[in-house]
């Protein structure tokens, strides 16, 4: 009868050394720490992802940058309503700035918003990338270090080989054992870490247009306001002067 697979692994396992034991260790540790980031990473993401389209379907009838400042109280722990914050409370700051100087036209101005609701945009991006360096880290090293646990085990299979003076299977059984088994753990850590890593990646630069819409929208929406604001003026001087 054959053995089964949980056996079998356990008697796989008993075979290897304190060395293999300590690269099963470091690349279990390894794994467990990218199986947190990536459930953390699918948490936040998701979470942004859809608090922008929230905000976005309470966005479609505030034409105004007052109007975005509720919109965005419905949605305040998201990156979308930072970003819209951002630079409604620059646009505001920027109302009281008039004149002919560098400083006090309108262009001028525009670049100001623009600046900070980029800086803002950039902040949220790297909030979003937290803990995926590791991703790419773990993904990069794990197999190295399941190929040092390799190395090691046919290493430990050639000694025993020339201390027995045979190379029969029960002689160089628990070297194999060794590396197929630090083999597989590199590869099983590495995998998804690459796998999530690029799909995380993937999914941050969507979030970054997203994002980089609503810097669009804010601008559109003070550039708007400034020039009716203008034109309000100018009528009002118009009608000052007729009379």
């Amino acid at each position: 009868m054959p053995p089964s697979s949980s056996s079998w692994l356990l008697d796989l396992l008993h075979h290897i050394g304190p060395i293999a034991w300590l690269v099963l260790g470091l690349l279990i540790a390894l794994s467990a720490a990218t199986w947190a980031s990536m459930w953390d990473r699918r948490r936040i993401l998701r979470a942004a992802e859809s608090g922008h389209e929230r905000l976005l379907l309470l966005l479609r009838d505030r034409r105004s940058l007052d109007r975005v400042r509720e919109a965005c109280a419905a949605e305040p722990n998201t990156p979308s309503a930072r970003v819209l914050l951002a630079g409604a409370r620059e646009a505001e700051s920027l109302r009281g700035l008039t004149g002919v100087g560098a400083a006090g036209s309108v262009e001028a101005r525009l670049r100001i918003l623009e600046r900070a609701c980029e800086e803002a945009r950039r902040e949220e991006i790297l909030l979003l990338q937290r803990r995926l360096p590791l991703l790419a880290s773990v993904g990069a090293a794990a197999p190295f270090i399941g190929l040092f646990g390799t190395v090691w085990g046919i290493m430990r299979s050639f000694q025993e080989i020339a201390s027995a003076g045979s190379a029969a299977l029960t002689v160089v059984g628990p070297g194999i054992s060794e590396a197929l088994v630090t083999t597989a753990a590199g590869l099983a850590a590495a995998i998804p870490a690459v796998m999530m890593y690029n799909h995380f990646q993937t999914r941050v630069r969507r979030m970054s247009v997203r994002l980089q819409g609503l810097t669009d929208e804010i601008l559109n929406l003070w550039e708007r306001e400034e020039l009716e604001a203008a034109a309000g003026e100018r009528l009002g001087h118009g009608r000052t002067n007729v009379r």
